[in-house]
């Protein structure tokens, strides 16, 4: 979530795994969240680095057209260190799960709402090729369901959580195979990212005020 797309060459490299996960769920039967336009959350990763991140109405261009029913929300997000703003885009499936825009997760299609299956327990496997520095990609992206996550403390209250790796393998041209992997910790009951691990690195939600 929020980070910049890497292009890794040469070095078959999977970086530290999404941990902390059981093999089933006990949120599946809740009822998932839609963070109303106004709510706001702030967080903080492993470097120091807040940000203050609000909801806003998602401009019709933006919106998730592929997933029929389900509800997109735009969050704009602010850097505490220099007000840098940026934007991305998230979608709550009729069926549970979450869906991240490609460009907001850093690792999907751009324009393409990627499936975290957090409640549907489906793996989620995705193709497409991207051009980088001249260099041709294939990127297989591999979303898989872990199972109910540690429970998570925010605002003084716990809350279960459902966890989701995501793997991206890269084929470059000439360049041989490379991936990454991602793990995400969702809580369905205020339909929030509770914590996002990259291999280096480590975000949480520290605070929420809904709307």
């Amino acid at each position: 979530m929020k980070k910049l797309r890497i292009f890794p060459l040469l070095v078959f490299a999977v970086l530290v795994s999404f941990t902390g996960c059981s093999q089933s769920s006990t949120s599946t039967a809740d009822p998932v969240a839609v963070p109303a336009v106004g709510s706001s959350f702030t967080t903080i990763d492993n470097n120091s680095n807040v940000t203050f991140d609000t909801v806003v109405a998602i401009p019709s261009g933006f919106a998730d057209t592929t997933h029929h029913g389900s509800t997109s929300v735009e969050i704009s997000v602010t850097q505490s260190s220099n007000g840098g703003n940026n934007l991305y885009y998230e979608s709550f499936l009729t069926d549970g799960d979450l869906a991240l825009e490609g460009a907001s997760s850093g690792w999907g299609a751009p324009g393409i709402y990627e499936v975290l299956p957090f409640v549907s327990h489906t793996t989620v496997i995705d193709t497409f090729t991207e051009s980088n520095a001249g260099n041709t990609f294939r990127d297989s992206v591999v979303s898989v369901y872990n199972g109910a996550g540690k429970p998570f403390v925010l605002n003084n209250l716990t809350y279960q959580t459902d966890s989701v790796t995501v793997t991206v393998f890269y084929l470059g041209l000439g360049a041989g195979v490379s991936s990454l992997q991602y793990g995400y910790s969702f809580i369905p009951a205020l339909g929030l990212i509770a914590y996002y691990n990259d291999g280096s690195t480590v975000q949480r939600t520290t605070s929420y005020s809904p709307k």
